[in-house]
């Protein structure tokens, strides 16, 4: 299996959201620009507002698939 075949990327302010697929698995990914040199964890910024906004548009897109498409959201 390769890398993300991307499909779709939306930007605003200093992030992308990116959406591809990896083999069968639909995925959407968050690209941040750091703003400064203390280095968290990426893990650190995914908090439960987060994890509620990334599936809100996960299920947005998922919507706008074609019926029959099997898709399943997890974390």
């Amino acid at each position: 299996m390769s890398g993300l075949a991307i499909i779709d990327r939306h930007s605003a302010d200093e992030k992308s959201t990116l959406a591809g697929w990896v083999g069968e698995v639909l995925c959407f990914v968050e690209v941040k620009t750091r703003t400064s040199r203390e280095v968290k964890p990426a893990e650190a910024a995914v908090d439960r507002e987060k994890r509620r906004e990334m599936a809100g548009m996960a299920r947005e897109y998922l919507r706008r698939l074609p019926d029959g498409l099997p898709c399943v959201l997890t974390w």
